[in-house]
């Protein structure tokens, strides 16, 4: 149980903090990779549990976003091949769908693809995940 949520939401604050001016990094090594993924599984994980803890407005983890959902192709995937994202999951086409935030932070905490999305000046836009449960029927 968290009994003081001020230090949990400070160190939400500075990750979220960290994410937005990493939108306009130029160059990301692997130690800013696994920044990302670490700062974004952990905030999933502390939302999660400060909202168990009666820390957050219950309505925000009921509310939806909208988001993308790129489906599965026949290809059998594992845990060698999983980051050929592309052979697995049709990339050109996504569904619009939406997903409530409780169910998006389940997705990052149990993800089985964690990939970051780029475009051309290696500008963030985006992130793929889905966990083992939602692998076979696309990825977000």
């Amino acid at each position: 149980m968290i009994n003081e949520s001020q230090y949990w939401k400070e160190e939400l604050f500075r990750n979220a903090r960290w994410l937005v001016d990493s939108l306009n990094k130029k160059r990301w090594t692997e130690r800013s990779f696994s920044k990302l993924e670490k700062s974004v599984m952990i905030s999933a994980y502390a939302i999660r549990k400060l909202n168990e803890a009666s820390k957050v407005p219950p309505e925000y983890m009921e509310k939806t976003i909208s988001v993308g959902l790129f489906s599965r192709n026949k290809t059998v995937m594992d845990k060698l091949n999983n980051h050929d994202i592309q052979k697995h999951y049709n990339l050109a086409d996504s569904i619009k769908t939406s997903l409530k935030i409780r169910e998006l932070f389940n997705q990052i905490i149990h993800s089985y693809i964690f990939c970051p999305v780029f475009e051309g000046s290696n500008k963030l836009i985006g992130i793929l995940i889905n966990s083992d449960n939602t692998r076979n029927k696309g990825v977000y």
